[in-house]
Formats: structure tokens, C-alpha cells, sequence
């Protein structure tokens, strides 16, 4: 997660969570002091494959969308599948 300075950057700007995409799968964890999670569910074929890196806390390969929402300083996330069924509640 060394990539040209953006832990840097992400520390210093205070970030708390780091949304990411491009691999076809749901992930959730947290590494390096950073919580993260994976959204890669629109459409494409999914990835099966896991690597199962350490602080990897989901990993779901199923087509979803994210909710988010901001309730005054707390951030909630709801991962939906097509059917309205949550990954994780």
C-alpha cells in the first residue's frame, strides 16, 4: 500500500476510510492503520479468486452497490445485492 506517497498523503490528510474499485468483488478489511473497502460489483464477471491478505475482513465475490450515508460523524455503509438482500448488516 506503499504507492508513490499516498499513505503519506492519506495520513496527513486524516483519512479514515478508503473507498476503492476495479476488482469484480465485494472486500472489506483494514491494513496499515486504514479501513478499506473493494466495491467491483456493477456488472462484469466477478473474481472467485482471494488472496486473503491479513486484515481482510469480507470478501464476497456478488454483484452489489453501496449505500452510504453520514450521520454526523459517523459513517454507515450498506452493501446491497439485486435482490435488496445485504451482504453485511
Amino acid at each position: 500500500m506503499q504507492a508513490n506517497g499516498v499513505v503519506e498523503l492519506m495520513r496527513d490528510a486524516g483519512v479514515d476510510l478508503v473507498f476503492s474499485g476495479h476488482d469484480h468483488m465485494y472486500e472489506r478489511g483494514e491494513r496499515d492503520g486504514y479501513k478499506y473497502i473493494v466495491s467491483g460489483g456493477g456488472g462484469a464477471p466477478l473474481y472467485y479468486a482471494n488472496n486473503r491478505i491479513e486484515g481482510q475482513f469480507a470478501f464476497v465475490p456478488a454483484y452489489h452497490y453501496l449505500r452510504v450515508d453520514l450521520v454526523g460523524d459517523e459513517v454507515q455503509v450498506a452493501v446491497i445485492q439485486p435482490d435488496g438482500s445485504h451482504i453485511e448488516d
